[in-house]
């Protein structure tokens, strides 16, 4: 007896015929291709309370909070059964104090590829993805203590790689998910106040810099219907310096930021659900300490 029950903790988990219902987890990039012939949307609702920041130690300060309201919506479409183009749109509602302000973010795109594929058990994705500069980041109103500010004004260049795996223990599942990226940021050309700080009186340019992400995954199923899932990110951005004309500071510091995601997650069926977060920051250096609350809904056809 004991034998057998060696054996049975050494087996591979197998997986059931009916496989479990997923929609999350909410921020690490799936691992799944969206093969032609279908799509997936997935509709984001943030609301977000920056309530201070990580100076260059690491050290925690507060400050006044500001408040953001953001929609976002992630599209992805089947290009071959191996590819699938996705982007994902998205505006903010900005309030500090008395000063409110509202307006576009950045814009990234990106092309997944299904590098492999071991029956519905596990999946390897690589990707390159391109974010465009298409929100506010200069010219600000200094009345608007950054408000107004919504984008970065650099075009990044990522490259990931994604894996997971589905486990089967009797009737619940577990599937981690781990994805690994780099940053390629272009240098931004500045003018006036800006979202790196600066003046009236500034011009010239920040450096380019590189930068480093990570997210690990997980779901557990506690029902067909019903799953708990959590994160943990990481980011990382080298400094860039700033040339030209200013007389407040305006440079991108050496920055980096931990957060975790813990949710739930309530599936319809086994191509939608709704996943309900909280996400917050819990370490950082040069980098904002946050506290949010976060929808989504996933479908897939």
């Amino acid at each position: 007896m004991l034998r057998n029950l060696v054996l049975l903790l050494l087996i591979p988990l197998s997986l059931a015929a009916d496989p479990p219902w997923l929609t999350g987890p909410l921020l690490t990039p799936s691992t799944q291709i969206v093969p032609f012939g279908h799509a997936n949307v997935e509709p984001y609702q943030f609301y977000i309370a920056n309530i201070g920041a990580y100076d260059h130690q690491g050290h925690f300060h507060s400050f006044e909070k500001l408040y953001q309201c953001t929609s976002a919506l992630l599209a992805k479409v089947g290009l071959t059964e191996k590819i699938n183009l996705w982007c994902r749109i998205s505006a903010s509602y900005n309030r500090i104090k008395d000063r409110q302000a509202s307006g576009y973010n950045d814009i990234p795109i990106g092309l997944d590829y299904q590098l492999y594929q071991n029956d519905n058990s596990t999946y390897v994705r690589i990707s390159i993805e391109e974010t465009l500069s298409t929100g506010k980041y200069q010219k600000l109103n200094e009345r608007n203590l950054h408000a107004d500010s919504f984008g970065n004004g650099a075009f990044v260049t990522t490259f990931s790689i994604g894996a997971s795996h589905l486990f089967h223990f009797n009737d619940r599942y577990f599937k981690p998910r781990v994805d690994l990226a780099l940053d390629l940021i272009s240098s931004v050309n500045v003018k006036g106040l800006n979202t790196y700080g600066g003046d009236k009186t500034t011009k010239g340019k920040v450096a380019h810099r590189k930068g480093f992400h990570f997210s690990l995954g997980a779901e557990y199923t506690l029902t067909k219907s019903l799953a708990l899932a959590c994160e943990l990110l990481g980011q990382y951005s080298s400094n860039g310096k700033f040339k030209g004309k200013t007389v407040a500071s305006s440079f991108a510091p050496l920055y980096w930021q931990m957060s975790i995601t813990p949710s739930i997650e309530i599936n319809f069926n086994a191509t939608s659900g709704i996943i309900v977060s909280y996400w917050g920051s819990i370490a950082g250096r040069n980098s904002s300490k946050f506290e949010s609350a976060v929808i989504a809904y996933n479908y897939y056809y």
